[in-house]
């Protein structure tokens, strides 16, 4: 698409909601998902079983991409990053028109860290760094599923708890930090998938509504339950 007609499109949407934001539908691109082959199966088995219609994801990139082409029909997906020219080079990836006729709409967001730099000494970004960062979705109102994946996961996980629907699921990536699991236990449900190979990998799901167990690891389903560590 001719970047003149992308622009007016941009403009004329703009317009008609009455929002400064830059609506970004996300394309089909090769870009890499940072992930382990099996992590990106239990998020898209996830998407899958979940069928979410309102996805939030902390730290934009290659699963803000590829997850989105696994989305239902008609659903959003909102994608919060700290990082400017993070968050441009993403959008170069989209093409407008063409995934407004194929899935639901990517909403990506640059929202400026309070402080640089990194006050916490995990060097992830502490609430007080990425306060509206973390805050930002709040606005938004409930979500069906929830990626953290970017600043400052503590708190988005604490965020999260607030902000997952009853029937939603909450995903954290590199799970294996452990600075990351003092929230844990705000979850009535959740589990930790490693597969030990990293000692910062693995996946971490919750929920407040769904026993995360009876989505993969019943009786009959075992497709996980050699990386499950924790119930």
């Amino acid at each position: 698409m001719k970047k003149k007609v992308r622009a007016k499109l941009l403009q004329t949407l703009k317009s008609i909601w009455g929002i400064n934001y830059v609506y970004d539908v996300i394309s089909v691109s090769s870009m890499k998902v940072w992930m382990m082959d099996w992590e990106i199966d239990v998020v898209q088995d996830v998407i899958k079983e979940l069928q979410p219609a309102k996805c939030l994801e902390w730290g934009t990139g290659g699963s803000t991409i590829f997850f989105t082409k696994r989305l239902p029909k008609g659903s959003r997906w909102v994608s919060v990053e700290h990082d400017r020219n993070w968050a441009i080079k993403i959008r170069r990836q989209t093409m407008f028109l063409r995934l407004l006729l194929l899935r639901g709409v990517v909403q990506i967001y640059h929202i400026q860290p309070n402080h640089t730099p990194w006050s916490d000494a995990n060097g992830d970004g502490s609430y007080s760094d990425l306060k509206d960062y973390v805050d930002f979705p709040g606005k938004l109102g409930h979500f069906d599923f929830i990626f953290v994946d970017g600043r400052a996961r503590k708190d988005c996980i604490k965020k999260a708890c607030e902000l997952v629907g009853d029937k939603g699921v909450v995903i954290l990536h590199d799970a294996g930090r452990s600075y990351y699991h003092g929230p844990f236990d705000l979850y009535k449900y959740k589990v930790l998938l490693r597969d030990n190979s990293d000692d910062e990998s693995g996946l971490w799901l919750a929920s407040n509504g769904i026993d995360i167990k009876s989505l993969f690891f019943t009786k009959n389903d075992k497709r996980y339950s050699q990386y499950v560590v924790s119930p």
